[in-house]
């Protein structure tokens, strides 16, 4: 965990009484808090997935993996892997954002509590995963080999043991615990003002304690087993030692909290490369490759360095759909007329999505549509061409203007569903 979490906490001590005016900043935490939520729920599923692989005994008598039980541990750690990247998206947003001016609105504390559950669930979840197989050796084997098709490389268990371990990781996990929890309890700060009046962030404000509790508890068993509370460590985690940081913290950062947040999770490795080139082009070259798509076209892309929209081998690892301006869908009879056979409900919130011009949360155009970890959402072909990706290809179908109209409304169905973790194909 980082030094300025603790940091950041100490801004929620701010006056509690003004609101947020940025309705783009409150749809973005409201997509947030959705896939928070949806995350939590897939890591629970495998925390059940982890616990029955760990009491196959068949395995450590045999000695070996089957195809089927090798294909479950892949996709577990595949599985894994993504909702530690999606986290991680959370946290670099709140982190990355320019957020200064609303340190005195109560979006800066939501944004706060967003980021920081995040980086407990990646806390939590790691070690739990570490700890679950500490006494395996055959499953953690498994679990260090290179997955080359989905991307994996080896070292995966090796590399969480040892950010769940290290030392500076842990001082600073109980230090910014200091922070939050005081916080938490203090009816002045305004951590305390969202728990009472928000019951979305109040459960996530619960869910903190059971993170921090859980990865406490993982990381102590950890410890006892390796017998690794050495001398060095008891030092770093002695409670004068914390305090220490947790009073340096809160005079350093007192007033301009944010300005250490490009350092927020700074002792816990990504699993990410880096970029190899970003691409970067002007709004001319954008625009261009904008006029020669239609709807309907499949845009393929590759983004190097991450570990999401990675699942089949090849060049290219994230399909995605142009849809054009609302004028462009209209001249090709993308339309509500259209979606009259499907239920009324269904069809009032197709209806917006149709004429949307612009994203949610910015002026880009709403011209793409894809599946993310946030659910089938739209996009801006401004936005991946702006250092998202680093290469890209166009396919045209040939079929008819029937059949692209067929399978675009086909697509808004799909809008504003789910993210298939499971990428249960069936």
């Amino acid at each position: 965990m980082k030094p300025c979490i603790a940091a950041l906490l100490a801004s929620l001590s701010l006056d509690a009484g003004k609101t947020a005016p940025n309705t783009n900043a409150e749809r973005r935490l409201e997509s947030d808090l959705r896939l928070l939520r949806r995350l939590s729920g897939e890591l629970h599923a495998m925390e059940t997935e982890m616990a029955a692989l760990q009491r196959r005994v068949q395995i450590r008598e045999r000695g070996y993996f089957t195809a089927s039980e090798h294909d479950a541990v892949e996709s577990l750690l595949f599985r894994y892997l993504l909702c530690r990247r999606s986290l991680w998206d959370i946290v670099d947003a709140y982190r990355e954002n320019d957020v200064e001016a609303e340190l005195d609105t109560m979006t800066g504390a939501k944004r706060v509590v967003l980021g920081i559950n995040a980086g407990l669930k990646l806390a939590y979840y790691g070690s739990h995963l570490v700890e679950t197989f500490l006494d395996d050796p055959l499953v953690t084997a498994k679990l260090n080999e290179a997955y080359r098709p989905c991307g994996i490389e080896s070292g995966t268990y090796d590399q969480l043991f040892r950010n769940v371990t290290n030392p500076e990781n842990l001082r600073l996990l109980r230090a910014a615990w200091e922070v939050f929890r005081d916080d938490a309890g203090n009816p002045s700060t305004r951590l305390y003002a969202l728990s009472v009046s928000s019951p979305d962030y109040r459960e996530l404000i619960r869910e903190n304690y059971d993170c921090y509790a859980g990865t406490e508890r993982a990381v102590n068993t950890i410890l006892e087993k390796r017998s690794m509370l050495l001398p060095d460590v008891r030092n770093r985690l002695r409670h004068s030692s914390v305090m220490l940081l947790v009073r340096q913290s809160r005079e350093a950062f007192g007033d301009g909290l944010y300005a250490a947040r490009g350092i927020l999770f700074k002792n816990i490795s990504r699993l990410r490369k880096p970029l190899a080139v970003e691409l970067h082009l002007p709004a001319e070259d954008i625009n261009r490759v904008r006029s020669m798509l239609e709807p309907g076209d499949l845009i393929f892309t590759y983004s190097s360095g991450y570990m999401s929209n990675i699942f089949l081998p090849g060049v290219f690892k994230h399909g995605i759909t142009y849809v054009g301006s609302p004028e462009e869908r209209r001249r090709i009879g993308l339309e509500p007329a259209l979606f009259q056979d499907i239920p009324a409900r269904r069809r009032r919130e197709i209806t917006p999505a149709l004429f949307q011009e612009t994203l949610d949360d910015s002026a880009m155009p709403a011209d793409l549509i894809e599946a993310v970890a946030e659910g089938v959402v739209y996009n801006s072909l401004n936005h991946i061409l702006d250092g998202s990706v680093n290469r890209m290809v166009v396919l045209r179908p040939v079929f008819s203007s029937q059949d692209r109209l067929a399978a675009l409304k086909t697509l808004y169905l799909y809008l504003g569903t789910e993210y298939d973790f499971r990428f249960d194909f069936s």
